[in-house]
């Protein structure tokens, strides 16, 4: 189930997301702090979050990859 968050011990859903004519609408049981990174993650569009800092469950800090060098 693309989308939600399952609970390892009972592979239930822990907090979800609706789905409306055809798009996710979060807000539904989900910490102010969790719909800023999905926001965020909207509005970036394109990119990578290499780190995720997660304190009791809710994301504190993360660190965007802002320029990437390849050498082929």
């Amino acid at each position: 189930m693309p989308g939600v968050i399952l609970n390892r011990a009972t592979a239930q859903p822990k907090i979800g997301f609706a789905k409306t004519e055809g798009s996710l609408q979060t807000g539904a049981g989900l910490h102010p702090a969790w719909q800023a990174v999905i926001q965020f993650c909207r509005e970036m569009g394109y990119g990578e979050i290499a780190c995720l800092k997660i304190h009791d469950g809710l994301p504190i800090s993360a660190e965007v990859v802002t320029k990437k060098i390849r050498w082929y």
